[in-house]
C-alpha cells in the first residue's frame, strides 16, 4: 500500500470519528433529552454508560465502513490497485 492512500485512508478514519461522534452526541440529546454521558459525571447509571458506549460503537464502525469505501472509489479513480482490497 502507498504512502497516498495511507493519508487518504486516515483522513476518512478521522472524518468517520468526528461524523459518529457529532450524530451520536445529537441523537443521544434527542432521545434522552439528557447530555450524552461524561466521565467525571458519577450520577450516571452503569446501564446508561453501557448503552451510550455500544450506540457510539456501533455507530462509529458502520461510518468508517462508508467513509472508507466512499474514500477508496474517490481514489480509485487514479490507482485502481486498491479496488481489489475494499470489493469496489
Amino acid at each position: 500500500m502507498n504512502i497516498s492512500w495511507k493519508i487518504v485512508n486516515l483522513g476518512a478514519v478521522a472524518m468517520a470519528g468526528l461524523l459518529s461522534d457529532s450524530i451520536v452526541k445529537l441523537g443521544w440529546k434527542v432521545a434522552t433529552g439528557k447530555n450524552p454521558p461524561e466521565d467525571d459525571d458519577l450520577e450516571v447509571g452503569l446501564a446508561e454508560i453501557v448503552t451510550f458506549a455500544v450506540l457510539s460503537g456501533v455507530l462509529l464502525a458502520i461510518t468508517k465502513r462508508f467513509t472508507v469505501q466512499a474514500a477508496a472509489k474517490w481514489y480509485n479513480k487514479s490507482h485502481p490497485v486498491i479496488s481489489d482490497t475494499y470489493n469496489i
